[in-house]
């Protein structure tokens, strides 16, 4: 199988996720990173979005998830993004999640917290 890699470099986006009330009240900056690993068609000239994986799509989705429901943990929620995205997407066989949390509410003064995980496709 032959695969392309496609980023979906930095979204920026609001959430309520995090155990603080401040947190869940007002809501925080985030920015949301999506590396795929795609299947692509046989002919690599094919020029047509059936064909391929549409990251507008991807996107749409994956902010629309992340603003469904709060979550504690920005762990949890990634890997609730990986788990619907490879889900609804055929063509994904590898993602890659990134959430930044910009303004962590804590004691230290840092510029923010980041959580990673990579997810492959089951093949059943």
């Amino acid at each position: 199988m032959k695969l392309i890699t496609l980023k979906l470099d930095r979204i920026e986006v609001w959430g309520f996720h995090g155990t603080e009330a401040v947190e869940k009240e007002k809501g925080g900056p985030f920015e949301l990173t999506i590396e795929l690993q795609c299947a692509t068609p046989n002919d690599p000239m094919e020029d047509t979005l059936e064909s391929r994986v549409d990251y507008a799509a991807v996107s749409s989705r994956a902010l629309a998830l992340f603003e469904e429901k709060p979550f504690d943990l920005i762990e949890v929620l990634a890997e609730h993004l990986a788990f619907i995205l490879l889900q609804e997407f055929d063509l994904i066989h590898e993602i890659g999640i990134q959430i930044r949390k910009l303004k962590p509410v804590m004691d230290t003064k840092l510029h923010s917290v980041v959580v990673e995980l990579q997810r492959v496709r089951s093949v059943s």
